[in-house]
C-alpha cells in the first residue's frame, strides 16, 4: 500500500507540527511532486510516513517519491518480494488497485528502482 493512501490521524497540511495530511492532500502533493519526474532522478519526499518497501519510518530521513509505473514494475522490487514469499500475481493485484500517484521510498531501498 502506498504512503499516499494510508489513513492518517488528522487532516492538517504538510509541515504542520504534530499533524499528518489527509488522503486528498497526500494525493495532490504526490501528483504535484511527480509532475516533473525525470527517469532515474526521483524527487525528495518530505511527507513523513513509512517506506513503502521496508516500512521504516521516514520522519527526519532522506526519502524519495517513486512513480507507480516504476514502483510496481521494478524487477529488483519484484525479486525482493519473491525472496520473502510474495507471489508476483499478488503484487500485480496490488498494483491494479493502487490509485495513488506513487510511493515513498527510503534511502536504503531506493536502489531497487534505479
Amino acid at each position: 500500500m502506498s504512503i499516499f493512501k494510508r489513513k492518517q490521524k488528522s487532516n492538517q497540511s504538510y509541515g504542520s507540527p504534530g499533524g499528518e495530511p489527509n488522503a486528498a492532500t497526500r494525493n495532490a502533493y504526490g501528483r504535484d511532486l511527480l509532475q516533473g519526474y525525470t527517469p532515474g532522478h526521483f524527487p525528495a519526499w518530505n511527507g513523513g510516513g513509512r517506506c513503502d518497501v521496508c516500512l521504516k519510518s521516514l520522519a527526519g530521513t532522506r526519502a524519495y517519491a517513486v512513480p507507480n509505473s516504476i514502483f510496481w514494475n521494478s524487477p529488483k522490487y519484484i525479486a525482493w518480494n519473491k525472496e520473502r514469499g510474495v507471489d508476483e500475481a499478488f503484487l500485480r493485484m496490488q498494483a491494479a488497485n493502487d490509485p495513488s500517484p506513487g510511493s515513498a521510498i527510503c534511502e536504503d531501498c531506493i536502489h531497487m528502482f534505479k
